[in-house]
């Protein structure tokens, strides 16, 4: 009988080598219907996993046993940790002088692109991020027969290398790409302990929103200067950069700590 822990990361590693391999014919496994974003490979890979892989679990129930809107005040909170998370990033950069306002920029306009971003990214990402959600942090996590840290490392891994490379310009360098991937692993580690803290895929979800709402229009990336209200020309201070990665791994272990704290 083939092991569970090896049936889980052989079904991964093949939708990662898949993306790489659509990014190298400069292909995207993404696509867009009605301004709503489909990611191909992602829903053959929970499609696959269900059907043949754990054919005992049941979608819908998982989604019902998983997802609540019970506790909108947990949910707002982590929606608003990123916000937080970025504002501390922001404060050192300014401090260090390595971060500045971008030139020309409205701070007003860019405070509404934040308000109006939330409701289009939280709607249109429905199929792409609380989908990554819910197999990364659900479906793949669960079913790792080995001890917490373990499962919580790997499938931190398996998600900042299936976002990497679903994501990242393969045109980047070496050590650009090592870094996104850094920041790809980061997200993957706070948020599958937002939800092993709260049992609920929303708060996960809410969180990556959170991060994807506040991070870009904040702060510049390697290759995007045009849209952020503050941007800086240091890999470190970058929003996907090593300093906005550590904020979120401390977060991530200090979230983890209180968790086991509160089981004690």
């Amino acid at each position: 009988m083939i092991n569970i822990n090896f049936k889980n990361l052989i079904i991964v590693l093949i939708a990662c080598i898949v993306q790489f391999g659509l990014r190298l014919l400069d292909l995207n496994s993404k696509i867009i219907v009605w301004e709503i974003e489909f990611d191909l490979v992602l829903f053959i890979l929970v499609y696959l996993y269900l059907k043949y892989i754990f054919i005992e679990i049941n979608f819908k129930k998982s989604i019902q046993d998983n997802v609540s809107l019970k506790n909108i005040k947990q949910l707002l909170f982590y929606f608003f940790i990123p916000f937080i998370l970025i504002a501390i990033v922001l404060l050192i950069g300014l401090s260090f002088n390595e971060i500045k306002l971008t030139e020309d920029k409205n701070i007003a306009t860019n405070i509404l692109a934040l308000v109006l971003d939330f409701p289009a990214v939280l709607v249109f990402s429905i199929f792409t991020i609380f989908i990554e959600e819910y197999f990364f942090r659900l479906l793949f996590f669960n079913n790792l027969v080995i001890n917490s840290f373990k499962r919580i490392l790997l499938s931190s891994l398996f998600f900042g290398l299936y976002f990497t490379l679903a994501n990242t310009n393969l045109e980047f360098n070496i050590y650009q790409i090592v870094i996104s991937f850094l920041f790809a692993f980061s997200i993957g580690l706070s948020s599958i302990i937002v939800f092993r803290s709260t049992g609920n895929l929303l708060s996960s979800y809410l969180f990556r929103i959170g991060i994807l709402t506040s991070f870009p229009i904040l702060l510049n990336s390697f290759d995007d200067k045009s849209f952020s209200l503050f941007e800086t020309s240091s890999n470190i201070f970058l929003y996907n950069g090593l300093v906005s990665s550590l904020f979120l791994m401390l977060f991530a272990i200090f979230t983890n700590l209180k968790l086991k704290k509160n089981k004690l």
